[in-house]
């Protein structure tokens, strides 16, 4: 429904302050989702939704407006409880260059691949032995606040250390293990499982993979304790993959 805001010249003014106003709010809006959502087709939909905000407020669409305005509110609300580390770190420095990194040089994909070579390899001791495991490499989004649950271990990633952490009974058992900078940044993580329904039945360490994967880009390898399957989950999903290629599927989501 179209309805006039004002209905003379002297409010025109009134009505272009306001207009800027919206123009910027919806600005900033979008900028601050660019910078911490890692997710492209919510980022798309949220740029749609405040282009047809701005729209239905210069066109004096009045209801479309408090309905867009409604949804966006909801929507960043959700965005800024979901991104809480990242949103400090842009308040912080909201002008600062993102953080994605590009791999250009030989000797930082040298790294990785010896890096997830010896991942490989635990990966397939603790599947022939049917220890249960969670590995988390954090990639762009922060897990700072999460870690702050775990213990802090800031040690070489080693299949020693690996095989160490998981063992049944040791302290730091069960959690996750987050893999910051090729190192083991903290053991004994606890995610948030996801409360999404599944035709297959998850057990708790799928179900907090996949809860991770929900509110940030990081990869997660999953061992099974039942079966000695190994999956990664990655953006909401979680797929088997064989052992023996895991080193390659990891470089592959770096």
């Amino acid at each position: 429904m179209h309805i006039t805001w004002f209905s003379d010249t002297s409010s025109i003014v009134s009505f272009i302050i306001q207009a800027v106003l919206v123009i910027f709010l919806a600005t900033a809006l979008t900028y601050t989702f660019l910078r911490v959502s890692k997710r492209r087709g919510v980022t798309y939909f949220f740029v749609s939704l405040m282009v047809l905000l701005v729209a239905s407020f210069v066109l004096q669409f009045l209801y479309a407006f408090m309905a867009l305005s409604f949804v966006v509110v909801l929507i960043s609300f959700f965005c800024f409880m979901s991104n809480i580390g990242d949103i400090r770190k842009f308040l912080a420095n909201p002008f600062a260059k993102s953080e994605v990194s590009k791999v250009t040089s030989v000797q930082k994909i040298t790294d990785k691949k010896t890096l997830f070579d010896e991942v490989q390899k635990t990966v397939i001791g603790l599947s022939d032995k049917k220890i249960g495991a969670l590995i988390t490499f954090e990639r762009n989004t922060s897990l700072s606040d999460i870690c702050k649950n775990g213990v802090r271990v800031d040690a070489p990633f080693s299949q020693e250390l690996i095989d160490t952490i998981f063992y049944p009974g040791t302290r730091l058992h069960d959690g996750a293990v987050i893999v910051k900078d090729g190192k083991i940044h903290t053991a004994s993580v606890f995610f948030t499982p996801t409360t999404k329904p599944f035709a297959v039945k998850y057990g708790s360490r799928h179900r907090a993979a996949l809860g991770i994967s929900e509110i940030s880009d990081a990869v997660t390898v999953v061992v099974s304790e039942e079966t000695g399957l190994v999956s990664i989950a990655y953006e909401g999903s979680i797929e088997h993959v064989d052992a023996e290629v895991l080193a390659n599927t990891l470089l592959n989501h770096f």
